[in-house]
């Protein structure tokens, strides 16, 4: 009986001694906040300071090593998040998620908006190019310089972060202006709509927002929309839950230490 005891106790110290093990080596993959980090690329030193919310703020001489410290700092805290959303744009969600990702997958790879972001990265001004690149750059020094575990969401996956390059920001934005897109649909529906009746009618039906200027007249389409396929463009469009959108607000002057207003807004 005592060796019963004794293997038990053995096995649940055992038990213990890996849990706090695994713990210590997932809490590698937390960002280092402290310290000093040297990586290839920047210009000048910069400096990364977090305040009692977590919140990155991020000082240097040169715009362009701020853009990378931003590129580090967001590696730092939203590797995951940036992987999936690089694997969104691409079409490449079936990797990782298998089947059931592939209608999706088929859906951005027929909007094309890698495609498209690497024609529009070829139009950008060189100052534009620059900037995108130093992000980059910044992701991909945080990539090489990091130590321990990954985030816990890629051993999940058993997928390693590839790195960065400007395309994947540039097809971020075409999703986002394909998810702030809603809109979409009321703009079809007019469309539509605009086949059977008026449109003065039209615009009874969709008036405009309250204290907001009256416009103009909407203009007849209806030759120029005849021969789009609205319903089928209708059903590609983003379709958002109640209660989906941007949040924004200021505080007065009158409210605030500095006696300036604050400002806190969606970046679209």
């Amino acid at each position: 009986m005592l060796r019963i005891k004794q293997w038990f106790g053995g096995l649940f110290l055992l038990v213990i001694v890996s849990i706090i093990m695994v713990f210590g080596w997932l809490q590698t993959s937390l960002p280092v906040t402290e310290g000093e980090i040297t990586v290839q690329g920047l210009s000048d030193e910069i400096t990364i300071s977090r305040d009692a919310n977590g919140i990155p703020h991020i000082r240097g001489k040169k715009f362009g090593d701020i853009v990378m410290g931003l590129g580090f700092a967001h590696a730092q805290d939203r590797l995951w998040q940036m992987e999936i959303n690089k694997r969104i744009g691409a079409g490449r969600m079936a990797e990782i998620f298998g089947e059931a990702a592939l209608p999706i997958d088929k859906l951005f790879r027929t909007f094309g908006f890698k495609t498209k972001a690497e024609e529009a990265y070829k139009t950008l001004p060189e100052d534009g190019k620059k900037l995108l690149i130093a992000y980059a750059e910044g992701v991909n020094a945080y990539l090489s310089s990091r130590r321990g575990a990954l985030p816990v969401e890629f051993i999940t996956a058993g997928i390693t972060p590839e790195p960065w390059h400007p395309i994947h920001s540039m097809t971020w934005f075409k999703v986002m202006n394909y998810d702030l897109g809603g809109n979409m649909r009321h703009e079809l529906a007019r469309a539509d709509l605009m086949q059977e009746i008026s449109p003065t009618q039209v615009a009874e039906l969709y008036p405009v927002y309250p204290g907001e200027a009256e416009e103009a007249p909407l203009p007849n389409f209806r030759d120029l929309l005849k021969d789009l396929p609205v319903k089928q463009l209708a059903a590609l469009s983003p379709m958002n839950p109640a209660g989906y959108g941007s949040n924004n607000w200021v505080i007065s002057g009158e409210r605030t230490k500095s006696g300036k207003p604050i400002l806190a807004n969606d970046p679209h």
